[in-house]
């Protein structure tokens, strides 16, 4: 598995009071690409207030959605009607439509019935807070497309040397000009790499204040706590970390070939199935992540409407509570096309049985987390604390969120007589 393995830094939060003492696993991935050869492929690029609430013109959202287009290589289906607009044709990162199953349908009948409108590439696009489609994904013929792509591949370029396993420790500073790396090799020897024009710090949202930390910039108490010099003491490094929350809920289906449970699950050599498949064709269960239809919904209306808790929170003139825009999301739903998920979800069903997943994933959440060091030493991972669920405003969302996914598919007009209930 890529989760808690050799290729996975195994990053645990401390116990969060918002999920009842729970410590959290965040699986960040341990190699060249990072945690992009690890996700779940899905290329969900937001809405372009996302980007303008940042506050920063270059990074704007008519910018960044520039920028997105400009990165990637679409590839086409004939099933999915995309946007061409919305998609760029020459870049490093590869991307296509993902596979569906007939439950998709009936699952985007249903949003439909709760008035989320059927806009099939709105999530490369970004012009709905409201509707329903497919997430194109970050993969090409049954292998996936990473940040690595950009250096390796048919884009490999001679003027790039990569060091593998190497960490980066810190930026050496010459009158305060950023001017080397100091990296670890595994067998602990300290080498520099000088810049000859600038320093690129990309190593992620837990790594990135880590490596700027021990190198002497972050909050001052903290860096003499770690024994650190100070360079510049900067209070943000490491504040404002946002982590969207995404829950899980199953259910089970009484009807037959809706999912794809009967290759994965009824299977007892689905995995050697699979991998063959994939070996001789590219193609098959093990070619896909099992993610079928999508939808943006903007739940606040709901929460004004019932809950008086909701209704006593501050806002800005046209925000709501969350500090989102009519035009932002508040949550945004997918379902499995099987039963799956996280690792510790271990009822698959036997023949005869059938499941599935939907998930609720916050948008704009109001928590805010920490990055901290344990120690000066870059082997040491960065203390993560996300504080999920402390804010009254995410737990009420999230827990709206549920609500409105369970009523989709209980009594929308395309699940209603397929889903039978929870599972298991």
């Amino acid at each position: 598995t890529l989760h808690k393995g050799e290729t996975d830094w195994d990053i645990r939060t401390p116990a969060q009071p918002g999920l009842n003492g729970r410590e959290v696993h965040l699986p960040r991935g341990k190699f060249l690409g990072g945690s992009s050869g690890c996700n779940g492929t899905i290329c969900v690029r937001g809405v372009e207030q996302d980007y303008d609430d940042w506050g920063f013109p270059q990074w704007s959202g008519e910018e960044m959605f520039r920028a997105m287009k400009k990165a990637e290589t679409f590839h086409p289906k004939d099933w999915f009607p995309h946007d061409e607009k919305a998609h760029g044709y020459d870049g490093p990162l590869h991307i296509e439509p993902g596979k569906t199953s007939p439950f998709t349908d009936r699952v985007i009948e249903s949003y439909n019935s709760f008035g989320l409108p059927y806009i099939p590439d709105m999530f490369s696009s970004g012009e709905a807070p409201n509707g329903c489609g497919h997430a194109v994904r970050t993969q090409y013929k049954g292998t996936r497309s990473t940040a690595a792509d950009f250096i390796t591949k048919e884009r490999e370029k001679p003027n790039i040397t990569i060091k593998l396993h190497a960490i980066v420790d810190k930026v050496l500073f010459e009158d305060e000009q950023a001017s080397y790396v100091e990296y670890l090799t595994d067998d602990g020897q300290r080498h520099r790499a000088k810049a000859t024009k600038e320093i690129v710090l990309s190593a992620g949202t837990y790594g990135t204040p880590a490596i700027l930390m021990r190198s002497g910039i972050g909050p001052i108490a903290h860096l003499d706590a770690m024994g650190i010099p100070v360079i510049k003491d900067l209070p943000g490094v490491g504040q404002n970390l946002q982590d969207h929350q995404l829950i899980f809920v199953y259910y089970e289906l009484n009807e037959p070939d809706l999912t794809d449970d009967a290759r994965v699950s009824h299977d007892l050599n689905a995995f050697e199935n699979g991998h063959k498949e994939w070996t001789d064709t590219r193609d098959g269960w093990l070619a896909n992540f099992p993610f079928g239809g999508f939808a943006f919904a903007r739940l606040n209306t709901r929460l004004e409407a019932e809950s008086e808790e909701w209704r006593s929170f501050p806002r800005l003139p046209g925000r709501d509570p969350m500090d989102l825009t009519e035009s932002q999301p508040n949550l945004e739903f997918f379902h499995t096309i099987c039963y799956g998920g996280p690792p510790e979800y271990t009822d698959f069903p036997n023949a005869g049985e059938w499941a599935f997943a939907m998930c609720c994933f916050l948008c704009g959440l109001k928590g805010r987390g920490e990055v901290k060091l344990r120690s000066a030493d870059p082997r040491d991972n960065p203390f993560v604390n996300p504080r999920y669920l402390e804010d009254r405003r995410d737990l009420l969302m999230m827990a709206e969120g549920a609500r409105f996914m369970n009523e989709v598919v209980m009594t929308g007009a395309g699940t209603k007589d397929v889903v039978k209930g929870g599972w298991p």
